[in-house]
């Protein structure tokens, strides 16, 4: 016996809102559950973009430093023939007089510039005489720091004015005023590296 078709229908009416309101309620249980989770990795995703945006942008940044204050230089400094200059090549020399310390002879006030500049990476006299130490402060000293306070002061940037500043000073070096004991330093300087002064 067939059944009525009035009640068939009704019937499929009555099932499909059922299972539409079950696949409603389905879709809002999903949502409670995976929205919140899509949503913090969204987060994080545009948490790690911004950090790799910041990065991005810090070695740029870097890069074009680098570039600017080495306008007008040709050669890097000869980092050995500054050693043998400074102390002979010797970790633990040490001048009483300037307090200058260790194989590049970092004095107190190229120290203070170090810890200024390097919050997380700070360093005591004591410290100097370890000569990887005493060649990162001397290294940055000679290629960033001297470099930075020529351009600032509209001086070249050149091999024999980081050198005097290294040794004399920067203030010298604004005031055009160049000692003898700089002058023995830069023919010492040439004499090591095989250029002619």
């Amino acid at each position: 016996m067939n059944p009525n078709p009035e009640f068939t229908h009704h019937y499929r009416k009555e099932l499909t809102k059922s299972q539409r309101a079950i696949e409603d309620n389905i879709v809002e249980e999903a949502k409670k559950v995976l929205y919140p989770a899509i949503d913090e990795e969204v987060r994080a995703a545009k948490g790690r973009v911004r950090a790799l945006i910041t990065g991005l942008i810090a070695v740029t940044v870097a890069i074009i430093l680098l570039v600017w204050w080495s306008v007008g230089r040709t050669e890097q400094i000869d980092m050995d023939a500054i050693a043998l200059i400074e102390s002979h090549a010797t970790s633990f020399a040490y001048n009483p007089k300037s307090e200058a310390t260790g194989m590049f002879q970092i004095t107190p006030i190229c120290l203070e510039e170090w810890n200024k500049f390097h919050y997380d990476d700070q360093y005591g006299m004591d410290a100097l005489f370890d000569k990887f130490i005493n060649y990162k402060i001397a290294y940055w000293y000679l290629e960033v720091r001297i470099p930075q306070m020529l351009k600032y002061y509209h001086k070249p940037v050149t091999i024999e004015n980081i050198l005097w500043a290294y040794n004399a000073g920067i203030g010298n070096v604004v005031k055009g005023r160049m000692p003898n004991e700089t002058k023995e330093y830069l023919k010492k300087y040439a004499r090591l590296t095989g250029g002619a002064r």
